[in-house]
């Protein structure tokens, strides 16, 4: 449970928050790429509260003589706005509005070829081993009002093994909006991210394909893309033209246009990894009077790092285990393995991740409820008093979206909890209250629909002189599980299920932003 674990954060500008490059002069166009994999929370600035997706839209982020500008805290790790708080703020996710413009789920007409409205958003972070969306935007950013024709578009990662990307290869897939202008007022396909006319319907798509001259700047006819600066001959006059997508002036629908590809963080990435995004075209100069002449060419490089780090903790997590009842887990029914009978939750309302030595079920840094029933009158143990919870990824990297949980999809697939409770044997002579014992269980969640999902309970009667809440320290999660010397053995239980279910979540927004556990507000684990 204590291995390190590798985090690669791709620094390519603010979370969330494509980078833009802009030209030194006044002609050309934008670069912006942002590559994604965790999903987190919408948070709130640091020192204002106010909702926020990155930094860049805090009113207080500008540092001022007196110290650092305030930051975006964003919220725990998700994989729906559903292990979000209630009311947390949504906003667009992906394209030029992503992360700076709010909205009401699941309305993305005020998002300009967003993929979703939603509180819970990717972030740029990954671990090794990651599959990573990334998008690049290319936008108009001419400030005397001329279209742009983009001829090539080129991503570069710089691992062991370079990747590159031709992003207007054959069969790539760039995006626009429907035009609001070609849409009936108030149309719900207003803005929304499209391909083609058809997705449109009976309204058009921004996405302008066209053979133009580069010598020339002459616009011809549409065509289709075949490659990076790749040929066409539907253009007027001598010579050939190159297949580009054309943005029309800044403020119209068709000022952008974006792609999305897919590339994999490597186990092996140095610190840091360059990052590249190359695109060139020419500008149309389709403002500027006659005695501006063609060829106006331009390039921009986009360059940012992806940083691999470690962290010192792995991610958080929360589990449900009992019967199935119409495919949902009912904590009130009990899951089986060979040996026992188990249901509860445990990591919430509050959840902390380490271990602690706090044993007030009201102000413990981890809360819930678990119960576990012998078979054969073995006797049974309530619990309600937990000190430890540590998650991990068995069949991938921890705090990604770990794939062998899915689905839901979740950062974890490993859960293991400790504490105390009573133990009451089922021999018709037990006192009421039962036996004090301090118990430590481990589940696997091997996803649906849970006959692959193992369980595993320990729990143990102190040694002469020792109390239940120093035994629960002594086989903390945080260490590899030891029995003590002269603590004495309930149960060992163990096996896969046989009936029911475990599912392991994302830790609540409770558990990460401060309010856990009461009344601090501070997940300080102890060593």
């Amino acid at each position: 449970m204590g291995e390190r674990f590798a985090l690669a954060i791709l620094v390519v500008g603010e979370m969330f928050l494509p980078t833009a490059a802009y030209p030194q002069f006044l002609h050309g166009g934008g670069v912006a790429k942002t590559c994604t994999s965790l999903k987190r929370c919408t948070g709130t600035c640091s020192s204002s509260g106010v909702p926020c997706a990155t930094t860049a839209t805090c009113p207080l982020r500008l540092p001022t003589p007196t110290g650092p500008g305030e930051t975006c805290v964003l919220g725990n790790p998700c994989t729906g706005p559903g292990d979000c708080a209630v009311g947390a703020a949504a906003f667009c996710v992906g394209g030029p509005d992503a992360g700076l413009r709010t909205c009401t789920p699941p309305d993305t007409t005020l998002c300009r070829a967003a993929a979703e409205c939603s509180s819970c958003i990717p972030v740029q972070e990954a671990t090794a081993g990651d599959m990573m969306d990334c998008e690049v935007v290319v936008s108009n950013r001419d400030t005397f009002g001329d279209s742009i024709a983009i001829g090539s578009l080129m991503d570069a990662v710089f691992h062991p093994s370079p990747s590159s990307f031709d992003l207007l290869a054959a069969g790539a897939a760039p995006f626009g909006q429907c035009d609001p202008t070609t849409l009936p007022a108030g149309s719900p396909l207003a803005r929304k991210r499209c391909f083609k006319d058809t997705d449109c319907a009976p309204g058009k798509c921004s996405l302008n394909l066209a053979c133009v001259n580069q010598r020339t700047n002459v616009q011809g006819g549409p065509c289709t893309l075949a490659g990076s600066n790749s040929p066409c001959i539907n253009v007027p006059g001598p010579g050939t033209g190159v297949c580009s997508v054309v943005l029309a002036p800044p403020t119209s629908a068709a000022e952008f246009f974006g792609v999305v590809h897919s590339d994999t963080v490597q186990a092996g990435d140095p610190t840091p990894v360059l990052d590249v995004a190359t695109t060139d075209g020419v500008d149309l100069l389709t403002s500027f009077p006659a005695d501006q002449r063609p060829p106006s060419p331009f390039e921009l490089n986009q360059a940012g790092m992806i940083t691999v780090v470690p962290i010192s903790q792995v991610e958080g997590c929360r589990i449900t285990g009992g019967g199935s009842v119409d495919g949902q887990i009912d904590p009130n029914t009990m899951a089986e393995i060979s040996r026992a009978q188990f249901a509860g939750q445990v990591g919430a309302p509050c959840g902390c991740f380490g271990c602690f030595d706090k044993f007030d079920p009201k102000l413990a840094s981890v809360q819930g409820e678990w119960n576990h029933q012998r078979k054969n009158k073995g006797g049974s143990l309530h619990a309600n008093t937990f000190n430890s919870l540590v998650c991990s990824c068995l069949g991938g990297a921890v705090g990604s979206l770990c794939p062998d949980a899915a689905p839901p999809r979740t950062p974890a697939d490993h859960i293991c909890v400790t504490g105390i409770g009573d133990f009451t044997p089922d021999n018709g002579t037990a006192k009421k209250g039962g036996v004090p014992v301090a118990f430590r269980f481990e589940a696997t969640d091997h996803g649906e629909p849970g006959r692959n999902d193992v369980y595993e309970m320990h729990i143990l009667m102190p040694a002469a002189g020792q109390t239940t809440a120093d035994l629960a320290k002594a086989i903390c999660c945080t260490r590899p599980f030891v029995q003590p010397a002269g603590t004495t053995v309930i149960a060992n239980d163990s096996g896969s299920l046989i009936a029911g279910n475990v599912q392991i979540h994302p830790a609540l927004a409770k558990s990460t932003d401060g309010t856990c556990p009461p009344p601090s507000g501070m997940c300080v684990p102890i060593p």
